[in-house]
């Protein structure tokens, strides 16, 4: 509640006041409320200004204190509004890749490669699945027999495709692409696949570093649904490794991307976008190290993102889930696995 002031409420030989008070709120009522007992006060006049309406000075800045006081209340409610907002549309983007990846299932009787590492046609996953929502003109001027980082694959490769992009994160990024003595440039992406995990602490620690257990495979292998028998709504299909190129440290930019890993090779959308999922210390970057971080830790070899608290993946079943920073470090690498057995609840 705030006091806008006090009138004068002038008798036949006398002068009293009276407060003016109004309610304070969330939805921006009170600000009308401000306005509308103020042009109130306007219909008053004082006893030695006869003949002039207005607001006097000290008016005037019990309005804009009120006014700055209820932006300051509303602010936070607005930045969280547009906040829900951008994680439901991130949210959206995995489970249409999610969709993708079991569309292209369907009609290929097995999931799409993790990697393509023919020397010469080397490519991620993004390429393989864009008429799976939606893309296939774009897919038609990719040259599935060049490098992703080709010249002839510029086009596709400088294509901002907002699906691979959560808009929690700062867009648009370009990342440089250095890879057989090529330079290229590349729109960025946030979503990135599972390659292995690493661990000696957490996790069946006997599959630490095996890179033929998670969700996709790299070619010549093929991966099939029947193999992930730890269940589809189990295991990890894509989560966020968001920000590249730059290199992100417990929400920190840091000054330069020189620890980030891969920094040349992953990042922009066609490329290899899958990492080994890492368990750090307290300090965001030391593998197993004391402490203890398992979400938003860094964008080099953790699971990261830009919102607040946790960040999202989509599991092979298209289902997406939140990913708390909380969450227990045995239930993250389990759920990286596709036969390890490890018990991952229904809700976590």
């Amino acid at each position: 509640m705030f006091l806008l002031g006090s009138d004068s409420v002038v008798g036949h030989d006398d002068c009293s006041w009276q407060d003016t008070w109004i309610d304070s709120d969330e939805d921006g009522s009170s600000i009308d409320q401000a306005l509308s007992a103020l042009e109130e006060r306007m219909s008053h006049r004082f006893p030695h200004s006869e003949g002039r309406e207005g607001f006097t000075l000290v008016e005037l800045l019990v309005v804009i204190a009120i006014i700055g006081t209820l932006v300051g209340l509303l602010l936070p409610a607005v930045q969280s509004a547009r906040e829900s907002a951008r994680r439901t549309q991130c949210r959206s983007n995995l489970r249409q890749l999610g969709l993708a990846v079991m569309n292209y299932e369907t009609a290929k009787r097995a999931m799409p490669p993790r990697r393509t590492m023919t020397t010469g046609s080397v490519r991620g996953w993004g390429p393989t699945i864009l008429p799976y929502f939606e893309e296939a003109a774009l897919q038609a001027k990719y040259r599935f027999d060049k490098n992703f980082y080709d010249p002839l694959n510029a086009e596709v490769l400088q294509t901002g495709l907002p699906i691979f992009m959560c808009p929690s994160a700062p867009n648009p990024r370009m990342v440089t692409v250095i890879q057989g003595g090529v330079t290229s440039q590349g729109v960025a992406g946030d979503y990135f696949g599972t390659n292995s995990f690493s661990s000696t602490k957490y996790g069946v620690t006997s599959l630490s570093g095996n890179n033929q257990i998670t969700a996709l495979d790299d070619t010549p292998r093929v991966r099939q649904l029947k193999q992930i028998t730890d269940g589809l709504g189990k295991t990890m299909l894509f989560t966020e490794q968001a920000g590249r190129a730059d290199y992100y440290i417990l929400r920190s930019k840091q000054a330069t991307n020189a620890g980030l890993s891969q920094a040349t090779a992953w990042g922009s959308w066609p490329s290899y976008q899958v990492f080994q999922v890492q368990i750090f210390g307290g300090d965001g970057v030391t593998k197993d190290g004391s402490g203890l971080c398992v979400i938003n830790c860094n964008n080099s070899q953790g699971v990261y993102s830009f919102h607040p608290g946790s960040t999202d993946a989509v599991f092979v079943d298209a289902s997406v889930r939140t990913l708390g920073e909380d969450l227990d470090p045995n239930i993250l690498i389990g759920t990286v696995t596709i036969n390890g057995q490890e018990v991952v609840p229904s809700e976590f």
